[in-house]
């Protein structure tokens, strides 16, 4: 690593992102994932 002593800020901003990451697709593929499927199978 280049800079160990800044491990945990890398960490932090690593969750944050991935944070970010998921609320975004929780916003765009909400009405996908909840929607019936209009009586088709699967």
């Amino acid at each position: 690593m280049l800079w160990p002593e800044e491990y945990l800020t890398w960490i932090a901003l690593a969750q944050g992102v991935l944070d970010f990451s998921l609320g975004i697709f929780l916003l765009l593929y909400y009405p996908i994932l909840t929607l019936q499927k209009r009586g088709l199978p699967g």
